[in-house]
């Protein structure tokens, strides 16, 4: 009897014990959950979240571009004429990034002024003249924009004014003869280039010339030819120390006053009349 006493008390001992077991497993396993339940998992992106994502993605590069285009103050390309005249005066950016949107930008304004020079050049010689890079500048420009633009010439060479007419030699010449003027730099040698030529102001008194002094912007075969010998060109404040340039008998003569450069233009053009009426 007591050995059947003593072996329930073990029983009852070693349910106790498995019960306590039991209940410990069960609050260790819901612990756990619990923890791992406090990791939040993102939910998945929708594909207009994607899409919102990727056009602020774009906005944002456009809007570095912008800001580039601006801080190398490179003028819109829809006035091309105009905004090469003041592109072409604007400092050269030290960023590298930079350098190449001005170039790239002036590219385009270069390519599309060109149609509006030769226009000039044809009809309206003092435009094309009053529009024009000027030689200093052109000696600047990188090759790739200089083969767009006119040429500056400052030279010594031929200019031919030719009279075709349908009448007798013994009638007066009339609004029936089509005058033609010519131009020829370096005359006589295998660098010689010809060009016809457009004039205006007092050009039209001048006649036939071995040896004239020339000043004027060149496009393709036509030349827009300024009306003086004598030319003063102010190549603005990039030139500080001397940004007059009197071009004359294919030299330049370099002022920083203006007032002395208009008196040596003044001079060379009075002696040029003079050489003309004789």
């Amino acid at each position: 009897m007591k050995y059947l006493t003593q072996k329930k008390v073990f029983l009852w001992a070693l349910l106790s014990l498995v019960l306590v077991a039991a209940v410990f497993a069960i609050y260790t396993a819901q612990s756990r959950s619990e923890e791992e339940g406090d990791v939040k998992t993102p939910p998945p992106q929708s594909e207009s979240y994607a899409a919102d994502a990727s056009e602020k993605a774009e906005e944002e590069t456009l809007g570095e571009i912008e800001s580039q285009k601006e801080t190398a103050k490179v003028p819109d390309p829809e006035n091309p004429a105009e905004n090469f005249s003041e592109w072409i005066k604007q400092a050269e950016p030290d960023n590298a990034e930079e350098r190449n949107i001005r170039l790239q930008t002036g590219l385009e304004l270069a390519k599309h002024r060109r149609e509006a020079m030769m226009e000039w050049i044809l009809e309206d010689p003092e435009r094309a003249l009053d529009m024009a890079i000027t030689p200093r500048q052109h000696e600047r420009l990188p090759e790739a924009i200089r083969k767009w633009v006119e040429k500056p010439i400052a030279e010594v060479g031929f200019y031919g004014v030719l009279a075709t007419c349908n009448h007798g030699s013994d009638e007066e010449h009339s609004a029936a003869c089509e005058i033609s003027y010519d131009v020829v730099i370096n005359d006589g040698t295998p660098d010689a280039e010809f060009y016809k030529a457009s004039i205006y102001g007092e050009r039209y008194q001048y006649l036939s010339e071995g040896e004239a002094s020339l000043y004027g912007v060149v496009l393709e075969d036509r030349i827009a030819l300024h009306e003086y010998d004598a030319v003063l060109i102010d190549d603005g404040p990039d030139f500080p120390g001397d940004r007059y340039a009197v071009y004359y008998q294919g030299e330049a003569f370099l002022f920083n006053n203006q007032k002395e450069a208009e008196a040596l233009q003044e001079e060379l053009n009075t002696e040029a009349r003079s050489r003309a009426q004789q």
